[in-house]
């Protein structure tokens, strides 16, 4: 299986097109649980194209279709304690989010009977978005009993499930209000390098670094890092800019305009010889056709994020460059 990482921060993990909102309990900033396949953001949207040309499918266990299947549930948590949750689905990767409360617990999966994992997840008193823990398995493609088991006297709660099969795996990787730095330091190794992806797509978590302050040198090295770092795992790795944003392209007294770190980007793509999709420049070029008046409404969720309109030019911004250098 080919599995295409989308690595990036709030647009990557969906946030302006509704399915935030969808999230119980509500979501927060640096949310860890993603969101639905079905809401149009653009990594479903992409996964939904690779999906159909290659006959490839993904498959999610999530709210109700989860809680059902669990002895109970908190919002869209299935607790799992006294027996096993057991599916049988054809993948060859899996993804599964979960956390525990409300003290420490123990959780054990199993595949077709043998164990591949049995771990110690630790409990937070801090925002239940900030306990997450996410663990990936990849297998031979085909028809698997997946089994999830916490140890006795504890709870595991289960926010997600992802199932994905056939020829590639296009998977959400984002982390809202997140820099490049952090991703780095505290998402990389176990979001990307642990999957070993057949390509990286880079979002470039351009307005966090621009809100964050640093100095256009400090973001351009943040972003060779990524790339370097990404490079060591695959060849393909593509790039793209991300929107513009809605009022002031300054953000307090001396700090760089927006528009220098989307250049940024565009000079660190060149000079690492990375494939660079213009979501940028396809915005401003969609928004020159649109009264001025009605810009806003148009593409944008609020001044940060797209709407879903906003989302599909960046899937067909992206797309294409994906096809050319990745297949």
């Amino acid at each position: 299986m080919k599995i295409i990482a989308m690595l990036g921060d709030s647009h990557t993990w969906g946030e302006g097109v509704g399915a935030d909102y969808s999230l119980e309990p509500p979501c927060k900033c640096s949310d860890l649980r993603m969101l639905p396949f079905g809401f149009p953001n653009y990594v479903n949207l992409i996964r939904d194209a690779y999906n159909i040309s290659s006959g490839s499918s993904a498959k999610e266990y999530y709210s109700d279709k989860l809680t059902s299947l669990c002895e109970d549930k908190n919002g869209q948590f299935g607790i799992i304690k006294n027996k096993s949750l057991v599916l049988n689905e054809k993948f060859a990767f899996c993804r599964v989010f979960l956390m525990a409360r409300p003290d420490d617990a123990f959780v054990g999966f199993y595949v077709d009977g043998s164990c591949v994992g049995e771990y110690k997840v630790q409990s937070f008193d801090t925002e239940m978005n900030k306990c997450i823990c996410l663990f990936n398995f990849k297998l031979e493609d085909g028809i698997h009993r997946f089994e999830i088991s916490a140890r006795e006297n504890t709870e595991i709660y289960i926010h997600r499930i992802e199932f994905y099969t056939g020829e590639y795996a296009v998977v959400n990787c984002g982390v809202g209000s997140c820099t490049a730095e952090r991703y780095a330091e505290d998402y990389f190794d176990h979001y990307i390098k642990e999957i070993s992806p057949y390509a990286i797509v880079f979002e470039g978590c351009t307005i966090n670094d621009w809100i964050s302050s640093k100095t256009i040198e400090k973001y351009e090295a943040d972003l060779e890092r990524i790339i370097s770092l990404s490079k060591a795992i695959t060849p393909k790795v593509i790039m793209h800019t991300v929107f513009p944003i809605q009022g002031s392209v300054y953000y307090g007294s001396g700090v760089a305009s927006y528009d220098m770190y989307i250049d940024a980007v565009r000079n660190t793509a060149a000079r690492c010889g990375i494939p660079l999709a213009d979501c940028y420049s396809a915005v401003r070029e969609k928004l020159n056709e649109v009264p001025e008046d009605k810009r806003g409404a148009f593409v944008y969720h609020d001044k940060w994020h797209p709407n879903g309109t906003g989302y599909y030019i960046y899937a067909e911004t992206i797309l294409p460059v994906m096809k050319k250098y990745i297949g």
